[in-house]
């Protein structure tokens, strides 16, 4: 099939995929979609058209048509989000849909179970389809990203900061506001790349990644924030090339809305750009020589993700990693320590009594995200898992069983949670004018918000009281 859902793959993947999808057939008027109805899937229009409507409660009620959906589109999308962003297969079970779907005249159909889709969700073609198909935000403006001419990068952070409004103020789960948002992101800073290669004289000499660190790295970014990021190629001789190259996406970063970072932590510093050979010596004398000023360094670093470049020079700079980290033991302690100075608040006494008078606000991000992510990275990096966003760190420690499942389970709740807050916290902040900030006033939440807050506080704890039992 030539549908989006079914490109990048070979005939033997698309029959395989195909095998667990099934094609049905609706006469006029029959039924796809019951209104309260659990789902589990949704269909693909082969041929025919079906409408979606409000049914009439009484008799005296008239039907309301929704949408109509013709060959080669999609019904039943929406319940697909909640069952990806809640991550289980009761999900679609919980808030059922009211609308029901029909067929107008003779219809095939092919239904897709939502476990296929999700499996074809890292996709970057298929994720963008889905997206653009469930009319999230605005997520067509993608195709301004693409090929942004230079002049206009300044004015496209309206644009993205408009679509997170509308987001929020739409209620989309947390998780998929941030898929969203980074996706967004990462193709505006691959077209400051890529326009910072076309500056160059001549094409790169080497094959070589560009990395971004921080929340960029952990995909948790919502506003533009100040830079983080490195770049690895795959010879020593390149360096000048490579500087100049690193400047230039620093300029054009900077044009968009990237404010330099404070602490130097970009590719134009020597410090955060060279060869594979040099970051294995980098790296080494990180996990050997343990001072805190570059066990500071190696929290960001563990944040990266690969945004742009070649995907052979990504592997080996991971498995060169992975090989020199394996026996990094003083490493681990060392970080542990620190974690050690900077406990996320005990949570003993009974829920109310922590919000007492005298605690009035919370530092969301030194109190409980830097520790969450700092815990997390410590314990993967202990079980020998060095790449990956937070929650997929948390799947991998899982898939080790490292984690139970239910408290892996609850993790994510209480990290969604916590996301939550802070996102919509930040962003009322930026919307008023004042300054940013992380410190969440707990006086302005009602008793059913501070208890829903404290008890994922209470649970990303347990996670560093588990990580902290193994020093």
């Amino acid at each position: 099939m030539q549908h989006p859902l079914f490109q990048n793959l070979d005939p033997l993947q698309q029959i395989a995929i195909l095998q667990r999808c099934e094609e049905r057939t609706f006469a006029h008027h029959q039924i796809l979609f019951k209104a309260n109805e659990a789902r589990v899937g949704l269909y693909l229009i082969k041929s025919g058209t079906v409408e979606v409507y409000l049914p009439s409660k009484t008799a005296n009620q008239h039907e309301e048509v929704i949408e109509i959906i013709k060959q080669d589109q999609l019904v039943g999308l929406s319940p697909f989000i909640d069952f990806l962003t809640k991550n289980h297969n009761e999900a679609a079970m919980e808030e059922p849909s009211q609308l029901q779907v029909r067929a107008i005249d003779d219809v095939t159909a092919l239904f897709i179970p939502f476990e296929v889709l999700k499996e074809r969700w890292s996709d970057q073609t298929v994720h963008d389809y889905l997206l653009q198909a469930s009319n999230i935000g605005m997520f067509k403006s993608i195709n301004l990203l693409n090929a942004a001419p230079k002049d206009s990068l300044s004015k496209i952070k309206t644009s993205l900061y408009s679509t997170l409004d509308t987001m929020l103020q739409q209620q989309v789960p947390i998780l998929l506001i941030l898929d969203v948002m980074n996706t967004l992101f990462d193709r505006l800073i691959k077209r400051c790349v890529d326009l910072a290669i076309e500056e160059m004289p001549s094409k790169p000499p080497s094959p070589f990644c560009f990395y971004l660190m921080g929340s960029a790295g952990r995909r948790e970014q919502f506003l533009l924030t100040d830079q983080d990021h490195f770049l690895v190629y795959e010879k020593g001789t390149d360096h000048q090339y490579f500087s100049d190259l690193a400047d230039k996406i620093v300029t054009n970063l900077e044009r968009v809305g990237y404010k330099k970072c404070t602490g130097n932590m970009m590719a134009n510093n020597p410090k955060w750009r060279g060869s594979l050979t040099e970051w294995d010596t980098r790296i080494k004398e990180w996990a050997l020589y343990t001072t805190n000023d570059r066990l500071l360094l190696a929290q960001n670093f563990f944040s990266h993700r690969l945004l742009y470049g070649d995907k052979v020079i990504h592997e080996r700079f991971q498995k060169n990693m992975q090989h020199l980290l394996t026996r990094a033991k003083i490493l681990h302690f060392r970080l542990s320590q620190l974690e050690r100075e900077n406990t996320i608040p005990t949570l003993e006494q009974p829920i109310r009594a922590i919000f007492r008078l005298q605690r009035r606000t919370i530092d969301m991000k030194k109190e409980i995200l830097f520790p969450y992510h700092h815990s997390l990275q410590i314990l993967a990096l202990m079980n020998n898992i060095i790449y990956g966003t937070p929650i997929e760190k948390i799947e991998q420690l899982y898939a080790k069983k490292i984690l139970t499942k239910s408290f892996q389970k609850d993790l994510k709740a209480s990290i969604t949670t916590i996301l939550d807050y802070y996102v919509k916290n930040r962003w009322s902040q930026y919307k008023a004018g004042e300054p940013l900030t992380s410190t969440l006033i707990l006086t302005n939440l009602t008793t059913r918000e501070k208890e829903e807050l404290m008890l994922s506080v209470r649970l990303i704890k347990e996670l560093q009281n588990y990580m902290l039992s193994h020093f």
